[in-house]
């Protein structure tokens, strides 16, 4: 059955989950700058679940958005790795995993992440239709700039969701997350079962660092 590593690695609270058989077996959580610590976590990770890098079938990655550093660690790690196991990837936006988190709900979902200093980014989500994408604003006067009637009630989910004040009258229901690499596994099992991979070469190029890459290679 397949064994799938997941990285949630967009802020520097960033986790390892060890996905086999569709169920999460280990997931642990770090503090830290990924670009200097994340490699070896990496190691000491695969050796507590007994798992060698060539035994997996798959990687899962957070795409964020994120912190530039933690992201630039994460990426560039993972692409030292594929490049000595050639191992496919699933790379998931952070506002997908946000949205998986709240199962079953038929709510109005605004997801919120930490963007830019000061501002977050959101996005409007109704039965897995999106209405708006990617909206860079202050999270305490949001004007969601909608052209069609508005819900009685919005559901926010994700990061600092207790600033998030819209500038119209709607209830709002708050659930803040942080995210674990475990959230990832549900999403990246059922893009492998349907053959939905990215390639190294479509992992965002300005957070490639060399030194991390290299690194990767020569441990793993």
């Amino acid at each position: 059955m397949p064994k799938i590593l997941a990285i949630e690695c967009t802020t520097f609270n960033y986790s390892l989950a060890y996905g086999d058989d569709y169920a999460c077996v280990l997931n642990k959580c770090f503090q830290g700058n990924p670009v200097t610590h994340l490699t070896k976590n990496l190691k000491d990770f695969l050796d507590e679940a007994g798992i060698h890098l060539n035994d997996l079938d798959c990687f899962g990655l957070d795409l964020g958005p994120g912190s530039y550093s933690a992201l630039r660690g994460g990426i560039s790690i993972l692409k030292g790795l594929v490049s000595v196991c050639q191992k496919p990837i699933v790379g998931l936006e952070k506002d997908q995993i946000l949205r998986s988190t709240l199962k079953y709900s038929e709510d109005w979902i605004l997801t919120s992440i930490i963007s830019l200093k000061n501002k977050h980014m959101f996005s409007l989500y109704k039965d897995g239709h999106c209405y708006l994408k990617d909206l860079v604003a202050q999270p305490y006067d949001l004007n969601l700039e909608i052209n069609f009637e508005l819900p009685e009630l919005i559901h926010v989910v994700g990061e600092n969701v207790e600033l998030v004040k819209l500038n119209v009258p709607i209830k709002i229901k708050r659930t803040e997350v942080l995210l674990e690499a475990k959230e990832l596994l549900p999403l990246v099992y059922e893009q492998f079962s349907k053959g939905n991979f990215v390639t190294p070469m479509m992992l965002l190029p300005k957070y490639y660092f060399e030194p991390n890459t290299t690194l990767a290679k020569k441990i793993f």
